[in-house]
């Protein structure tokens, strides 16, 4: 192997690396809000989820024309989960708790509509 080759496999492999560290991100949700998902999308996306708190999250998938509860799971303290959010359904991730939480997340694409709201008073 020649240097030139060397070090062009190594650009490549150092692109590649860079470019997947790029695409976790970190969510940190204030206590009693929830962070919307996917409200302003119009195509399915997949999402890896990673709880970077000791405390538990709900995680809840909605019809967006209903608001009609599609799944609903908790994300124990350090868990970590893969969803599917079909094109008509937006992903909450609420935090019940009085401590902020941070969720990683990794998106199969760029998702659009992204917020935070107060949680529902049940």
């Amino acid at each position: 192997m020649t240097k030139l080759s060397y070090f062009r496999n190594f650009a490549i492999l150092l692109a590649i690396t860079l470019s997947s560290c790029a695409s976790y991100s970190t969510i940190g949700i204030p206590a009693g809000e929830e962070f919307v998902l996917g409200e302003g999308e119009n195509s399915s996306f997949r999402a890896e989820l990673k709880n970077l708190s000791s405390v538990t999250l709900n995680i809840r998938t909605i019809e967006k024309s209903t608001g009609k509860q599609i799944q609903s799971f908790i994300l124990a303290g350090r868990g970590q989960t893969q969803l599917r959010a079909g094109r008509r359904e937006t992903v909450l991730l609420s935090n019940p708790t009085p401590r902020d939480v941070k969720v990683r997340a990794r998106l199969s694409k760029s998702v659009e509509g992204m917020r935070y709201q107060q949680m529902p008073e049940n």
